[in-house]
């Protein structure tokens, strides 16, 4: 009866007191998230990408039916977005393998080339650390060891690729995952080939920022290695957070991308780096409208603007990156405009108003 009556007041109510203290930590919870929500993110310290390098990539898979690129296609789509890649070259058989690494004095990575295999790992299509005397009879074996393992699998030829720096240095993967309700997604955490059992893995809405790439990098359990630990010392996060944006500007720029994994991307005190990567694309269709959960940054409303004396304005939609801005521009103003802008005298802008009027829900 008690109970009861306080529900009919409108009063929450729990049978047990950790029924009560959940809903107490789920009230925190969102009180946190909204205050990572509004935190002002820094400013981007990249270039934007280069979506037209991207879709000539794409465009010529698709003009051939392949919706795997290989591996040297998935990486030049990596760096049209200045995500740093292992510079990959391609051998159609093993003599050319071997002509390829007689260029470079460092030990190689072979892997092996097929559009039918997802993980060359587990049919014996990588092979490390060869010399360049190793080169042709290790491709030769490779070759020999894929036709068992996967005998319908198509084999194109060669990636070869120098040795990518392991010592101190942490393996992530990071990538686009499309799910049937919420849409593209960008997936990070723990990489490498024991991937499936670590399942350390956080999954993000785009598009991101600085400030959100980086939480969403601390909620893996694979972040507290990055931290350094003994004689490690911390990785460069920074640099994960960007390519965690540039995977971000990837799935809004691309809609013909299906997946993307980077797999490992080798973190360390110098940066990343992705050592492989691998995607999938598919020829869009009008009536799909707009996949994204979140609509992004109009960057079609941009303008160029001519004044009568001949001096240009660029116009664009406001960015929660622009808050210090809107700021400084409210120092700035007389107090009887701003009073007449807000209705009530303002003596200052703080954060809570500033993100209020920088931080645009862009579908209203």
């Amino acid at each position: 009866a008690g109970r009861r009556v306080l529900t009919e007041a409108g009063a929450p109510v729990y049978d047990t007191p950790e029924a009560a203290v959940r809903a107490l930590a789920h009230l925190h919870a969102r009180r946190r998230n909204l205050e990572a929500l509004m935190r002002t993110p820094p400013p981007r310290s990249r270039a934007p990408g280069d979506p037209a390098a991207a879709r000539a990539v794409i465009a010529r898979a698709l003009a051939e039916r392949r919706p795997v690129l290989s591996a040297p296609e998935a990486k030049a789509l990596l760096q049209a977005y200045h995500i740093p890649v292992v510079e990959s070259r391609t051998a159609a058989d093993p003599a050319a393998a071997a002509a390829i690494t007689a260029e470079w004095a460092a030990p190689v990575a072979l892997k092996i080339l097929s559009p039918d295999i997802t993980h060359k790992s587990d049919v014996g299509g990588v092979a490390l650390d060869l010399s360049p005397a190793e080169v042709e009879q290790a491709a030769e074996a490779m070759a020999a060891r894929v036709r068992a393992a996967a005998p319908e699998a198509r084999q194109t030829g060669f990636s070869v690729e120098p040795m990518a720096p392991s010592e101190g240095r942490v393996e992530l993967i990071v990538g686009m995952v499309d799910d049937p309700t919420f849409g593209p997604t960008v997936l990070a955490g723990a990489g490498g080939v024991a991937v499936e059992v670590l399942d350390d893995k956080v999954l993000e809405l785009p598009p991101l920022n600085l400030a959100s790439a980086r939480d969403m990098l601390g909620r893996t359990r694979v972040a507290r290695l990055l931290a350094g630990y003994r004689n490690v010392p911390p990785a460069d996060v920074d640099a994960v957070a960007a390519v965690l944006v540039a995977v971000s500007d990837m799935i809004v720029d691309l809609p013909e991308l299906a997946e993307l994994d980077i797999n490992p991307l080798s973190v360390g005190p110098d940066g990343a780096i992705a050592v492989d990567a691998r995607a999938v694309v598919r020829a869009t269709r009008p009536e799909e409208g707009d996949r994204l959960a979140l609509k992004p940054y109009p960057a079609e409303l941009e303008r160029e603007l001519r004044l009568p004396d001949g001096s240009a304005l660029h116009l664009r939609p406001i960015q929660p990156e622009d808050e210090p801005a809107l700021i400084e521009m409210g120092r700035r103003t007389r107090p009887e405009d701003l009073r007449l802008r807000f209705f009530t005298w303002v003596k200052d802008f703080p954060h809570p108003l500033a993100a209020r009027l920088s931080q645009i829900d862009y579908h209203r």
